[in-house]
């Protein structure tokens, strides 16, 4: 009950959006690649971290997680060992203290698209307080050393109508530099959208997010 492990085996990971498969580099013909990850829960039940949330009353809990990716690429494709050969680590931990929580996530990589050298590393860190049954107040810094650095804040509040069935979130994130998006190619925007922050232009810009989810 305390350990819950899962892993896949494949012949690509993490797929850029062109016309054919390929890997990690943007270049086609993969060979094989395995991904894992093993999460370790020391406090708690399972279905408080199914949510990122802590509603008030819920018991304390806490996990602690980690993942591995491998990819081998065949030797005629273009680039370097590394590239070809991506190798990636992740550990993360989350704390539920019945109306608070705390989540930290690390990663790093060897062999990512767009880096200035052969690792890049990034992380996460966020929390979320209840001031009342139903309206949480959350804040995020998110950092990753890549070519087109990405550095931006988060900051805003969840309105749950019926727990997690139903709940409105309104959110601003704030760059910390030109680049926060990633780069002027959508392609290779870290938030997965174009558009608001940063876009690698002298100007950051500030995104307001409003929401509306619904699960059933």
């Amino acid at each position: 009950d305390m350990w819950r492990v899962q892993g896949g085996w494949y012949n690509v990971v993490a797929a850029g959006s062109t016309e054919y498969v390929n890997q990690w580099d943007n270049t086609d013909n993969a060979s094989i690649a395995v991904a894992g990850r093993a999460e370790y829960k020391v406090a708690g039940t399972w279905e408080q971290f199914s949510k990122e949330s802590s509603f008030k009353g819920e018991e304390f809990g806490l996990l602690v997680g980690g993942g591995v990716l491998w990819q081998n690429g065949r030797s005629q494709n273009d680039g370097d060992y590394y590239s070809n050969n991506p190798f990636a680590l992740t550990a993360d931990a989350q704390a539920k203290f019945g109306g608070f929580n705390v989540i930290g996530q690390l990663l790093w990589a060897t062999g990512a698209a767009n880096a200035d050298n052969d690792s890049n590393w990034g992380f996460n860190v966020q929390g979320g307080a209840f001031v009342t049954d139903d309206l949480e107040f959350f804040g995020a810094w998110a950092y990753a050393q890549t070519n087109d650095t990405t550095n931006f804040l988060q900051a805003g509040a969840n309105w749950y109508f019926a727990k997690n069935s139903m709940k409105m979130t309104m959110m601003g994130i704030i760059p910390l530099n030109n680049n926060a998006a990633g780069g002027n190619d959508a392609n290779d925007n870290l938030r997965g959208y174009n558009g608001g922050v940063g876009l690698g232009t002298e100007d950051n810009n500030f995104s307001f997010v409003w929401q509306l989810q619904m699960m059933f």
